[in-house]
Parts: C-alpha cells; structure tokens; sequence
C-alpha cells in the first residue's frame, strides 16, 4: 500500500515537472509540431496513469498481485516520462545557447 501511495505522488509530481518543461521547450526553435503531439499525448496518458492509481488506492487494494498489476505500467511510464523531461530540459539548454552564442 506504501509503494502505491509513492508511484502516486510520483506521477503527480512528474506531471507537474512535464508541464514545467514542455512550457520551456515550446520556445524553443527545435521544437516541432509533432513533438509537440507527442509530449501532450504522453502527459495525458500519465495523467490519465496517476487519476486510474489514486482511484485504485481508494478502492482499497484486496491483494499484492492487483497491486503489481498496477504499479508495474505505471513504474515504465515515469520512467519513459523522466527521460523525456531529460531530454526536453537538454533541447531547451541547447536552444538557449545557440541563442546567446548569435549576440
């Protein structure tokens, strides 16, 4: 039950980090219109991932294997989405560089 009430407050929190950056990266000059559907795509999908966990939590949980089945999914796409914020952070840098470099 601990651990689910983790992967919760992690996708919550990695939600709020994907907005924060993808605010960032939106004024970037590298970023195109398709990467832009795809982040929002995946941020719907985490939010999506975190509301179904905190409705599940809840509910109560019965047994460990439901909880796995939960937690599983939900533990690869805060992962897929932390690299992602990696990323975006990096492109954002190198926009920012690139920008200061012409001056």
């Amino acid at each position: 039950m601990n651990k689910g009430k983790k992967m919760r407050d992690l996708c919550f929190s990695t939600v709020n980090n994907y907005q924060d950056v993808l605010q960032v990266v939106k004024k970037s000059k590298f970023w195109s219109r398709a990467a832009q559907k795809d982040a929002e795509e995946k941020l719907e999908e985490l939010k999506h991932t975190a509301e179904d966990l905190k409705k599940f939590l809840v509910k109560g949980p019965k047994d460990i294997e439901s909880i796995k089945r939960k937690l599983l999914p939900a533990g690869l796409l805060v992962r897929t989405c932390q690299n992602n914020i990696k990323e975006y952070k990096q492109l954002a840098a190198r926009a920012g560089s690139v920008a200061s470099s012409k001056k």
